[in-house]
């Protein structure tokens, strides 16, 4: 079996005596292998599923917006994370989610990537009900379609900083305790 594609059209004829008459006569018939379209167009549908599972395994959050800030692609994480459903996510700008004192920082290196081709921050991922979690962002510029676009992920690093603060108290404790002795101390 060989896929094709079948193109009808009817032959028509004109009675050019008195009458003026005119009828169809009969078809043509153009009949187009189409393996090759075939091939490619599950080759793309191939990449695409590979791409979104790609998108949607990732631990973190990832997005995809234009020059103007308008998302383009995300996963359902960024989702989950920021509280917003698709439609929303849609007419928001990137900047839209973080909060007042962190946008000139966050609008300066969006600006680095498009300029320089990457550019990264740490910020506080301001979600819809309020809440706010650390995130370490990455940007890459890509051209899509011709036109520059920014592509990256976020990962939360709320852990990392609990530990640091933990190690930063323990560390504090530890001079506080060493600084208030009375007694002598000789460390070996």
């Amino acid at each position: 079996l060989v896929p094709v594609s079948i193109t009808v059209s009817p032959i028509w004829a004109v009675d050019e005596g008195q009458s003026g008459t005119s009828g169809r006569v009969g078809a043509s018939w153009i009949v187009r292998d189409i393996t090759e379209h075939r091939k490619a167009v599950e080759l793309v549908q191939r990449e695409q599923r590979l791409v979104s599972g790609l998108i949607e395994a990732k631990p973190g959050i990832f997005y995809l917006y234009d020059e103007q800030g308008r998302f383009l692609r995300w996963n359902r994480n960024f989702e989950r994370v920021s509280g917003y459903g698709a439609d929303e996510i849609a007419t928001m700008h990137p900047l839209d989610l973080f909060g007042e004192d962190e946008k000139p920082l966050l609008a300066q290196r969006i600006a680095e990537v498009f300029e320089k081709g990457e550019a990264t921050v740490e910020a506080s991922f301001l979600a819809k009900d309020g809440s706010q979690a650390p995130f370490f962002f990455t940007g890459k510029r890509i051209e899509l379609e011709g036109a520059p676009s920014l592509v990256g992920v976020g990962v939360d690093i709320s852990e990392r900083r609990r530990a640091e603060e933990t190690v930063r108290k323990s560390e504090e404790r530890y001079r506080t305790t060493l600084d208030t002795m009375l007694e002598g101390c000789q460390l070996i």
